[in-house]
């Protein structure tokens, strides 16, 4: 089956609303992290935060293109919406990307696991 660029996915909006809370729930712990840092509670260094940042910076990413999806079918009353395979794309590689950096420790004595 051959993919075309302009072919488009209809994605639900429950599966998106559950993708956004787990994406909230990343975000939530990333500025937790952040706001230890410069609070000065957990000083990191800066091989551990910079990773942290760039984790902001797409959960962020994230979080606002699903807001606005779900922002759109609320006012167009609908349970799919139809994505571009790169909107699909950067969702997944978003997504994957968040769940990764929280499936590994960031050094021996900082894990994302235990904050």
């Amino acid at each position: 089956m051959s993919k075309t660029p302009n072919k488009l996915s209809p994605i639900k909006v429950d599966v998106l609303s559950t993708v956004r809370s787990e994406a909230l729930t990343y975000k939530c712990r990333i500025d937790s992290m952040i706001e230890d840092h410069y609070s000065h509670l957990y000083p990191l260094s800066d091989t551990e935060l910079l990773p942290i940042l760039e984790m902001k910076v797409s959960s962020q990413i994230l979080t606002d293109m699903l807001d606005e999806m779900l922002e759109d079918a609320t006012a167009h009353n609908v349970d799919t919406i139809p994505l571009k395979q790169e909107e699909l794309m950067l969702l997944i590689s978003l997504s994957k990307m968040l769940n990764s950096f929280f499936m590994v420790s960031l050094s021996p004595r900082f894990s994302v696991f235990n904050h």
